[in-house]
């Protein structure tokens, strides 16, 4: 199970086979090798018949289109194959990948391609965490451009990501939220209005949107569930 996400994710399977599951079924094909997937308005989920081991990177909206060209809205809520690509060097230093092993090749590979094609994609250190993206995108959406108004910063932030100015603030909140609940063992309620809620329902509305859970069945499958490892993973890295 993973969550919602604006990130744009190349997955390689080294070993085994993952399948998605949509609408409760399990699809027949198995993802290819390597497969390219598109910001999700919606939590997703796979399954493997045994062992696997897979790695998934993660691509900023505005830093996937600066490196290949291509608008990440084309990709929403859609898994292509790496051939969906247009041919080029991400294209070549993706598909170079065919063990664990060969990880450092890549960076070293990226490293280059990004420092020459960065320019206009946004500051390399707005930080990991989404928050601190959303912030630094919403700045550019605004102050960027020749115009000021409104509706032209909505149409850049469009542009840059793919999404909404209030698609991109409720993945920031349920960040911060998720932060917050690991830190604090208030009730459901304080925590909804300590994370800028207005409600408890609120917050539910919000968390299920983004996972699929209600808030309090999310934790206790963070706790219990082996196949929510995704977001033990994700607290972590916070």
């Amino acid at each position: 199970h993973f969550p919602a996400s604006p990130l744009v994710a190349v997955t390689w399977v080294f070993h085994g086979a993952l399948h998605m599951v949509e609408g409760g079924r399990i699809l027949p094909d198995p993802l290819p090798a390597l497969s390219i997937s598109g910001p999700s308005a919606a939590p997703v989920t796979s399954w493997s018949p045994g062992a696997v081991l897979a790695l998934t990177q993660s691509f900023k909206p505005e830093a996937w289109a600066a490196l290949t060209g291509a608008q990440p809205a084309a990709l929403a809520g859609r898994t292509e194959r790496l051939d969906s690509l247009p041919p080029g060097p991400l294209r070549a230093a993706l598909g170079a990948v065919g063990v664990p092993e060969d990880l450092p090749r890549l960076e070293a590979a990226l490293v280059p391609l990004w420092q020459a094609r960065r320019y206009g994609a946004g500051p390399g250190g707005a930080g990991h965490r989404l928050g601190d993206w959303v912030s630094s995108v919403l700045l550019r959406a605004a102050t960027g451009g020749t115009g000021r108004s409104l509706r032209q910063a909505q149409r850049r932030l469009k542009a840059l990501t793919g999404h909404s100015a209030r698609d991109l603030a409720l993945y920031a909140q349920i960040e911060a939220l998720w932060q917050l609940s690991r830190e604090s063992d208030a009730p459901l309620a304080e925590v909804a209005l300590e994370g800028g809620f207005a409600d408890q329902s609120h917050m539910g509305r919000a968390v299920r949107r983004v996972t699929g859970e209600s808030p309090a069945a999310l934790m206790r499958a963070i706790a219990e569930d082996e196949a929510f490892w995704a977001y033990r993973l994700l607290g972590e890295g916070l």
